[in-house]
């Protein structure tokens, strides 16, 4: 399993989300994600002052899809965006202008960034998206069920490479019992990245909170879900047998 956080800012308030990233890489974490109307931008800084985590930006009306931006992030940051929307449109529009492009307009990574559905299971299911979602802990077995479903009676979305990572947004719980039991809810459902919201203001003080914890917590996912690995994203959704008894 993977562990991000998830950040929101801009204005003043970047440079407090650009600071946070670096702490979040150097604490080990494998993601940062940015929201925000500013997010390319943001998302740029974290590319040109961190050399591994990776960086997922979510795109809306105030963000827009330009498929050269991105691919510039993506090259800037050596490959290592990712990309979620709540519109399966705006990620086909993406994947078909990077697969009609050439050099030097495309991103590093082949044949796309990584490009997640933001929200709905059952739509990122159908389309054979990868999902981010935002939900609480005691319904994620839920929201798994359905995106497994929908995916099983699916079809990719065309020029989006197909992927069935689950990364689940939680707000950051209080103590390490119930950190420990996120992390091994969310591993024996297959989720493949959990990532903690974060407070503006607040980011540096939970960051460190977390890190001191991340050893543990990577040791309970292995052992909860060995085959949900921290690599890249597949084509094959991770999810777990049948049996959910550690449910």
């Amino acid at each position: 399993m993977r562990f991000g956080v998830s950040t929101h800012g801009h204005g003043a308030a970047a440079t407090q989300v650009v600071v946070a990233a670096r702490l979040a890489a150097q604490a080990g974490f494998d993601t940062v994600g940015v929201a925000g109307p500013s997010a390319d931008v943001v998302a740029s800084w974290i590319a040109a002052t961190t050399t591994r985590v990776r960086i997922r930006a979510a795109l809306g009306a105030a963000v827009p899809a330009d498929p050269h931006r991105w691919a510039t992030i993506d090259a800037l940051s050596g490959g290592r965006l990712d990309l979620a929307a709540e519109d399966p449109a705006v990620l086909a529009a993406l994947g078909r202008a990077w697969a009609g492009s050439t050099e030097p307009l495309l991103p590093v990574q082949s044949p796309h960034p990584p490009l997640a559905l933001a929200g709905d299971p059952v739509r990122a299911g159908r389309h054979r998206l990868p999902l981010y979602a935002v939900v609480e802990d005691d319904r994620a077995g839920d929201l798994v069920d359905a995106y497994r479903q929908a995916w099983d009676a699916g079809r990719p979305l065309s020029g989006v490479a197909p992927s069935g990572d689950l990364t689940i947004a939680l707000p950051v719980p209080d103590g390490s019992a119930a950190l420990l039991a996120s992390v091994a809810h969310l591993a024996t459902l297959g989720v493949a990245e959990l990532t903690w919201r974060l407070e503006p203001g607040d980011e540096s003080r939970r960051i460190a909170a977390l890190a001191a914890h991340l050893p543990v917590l990577r040791a309970e996912a292995e052992r909860r879900h060995p085959s949900v690995s921290g690599g890249p994203a597949g084509a094959t959704p991770p999810f777990p047998l049948p049996d959910r008894s550690l449910r």
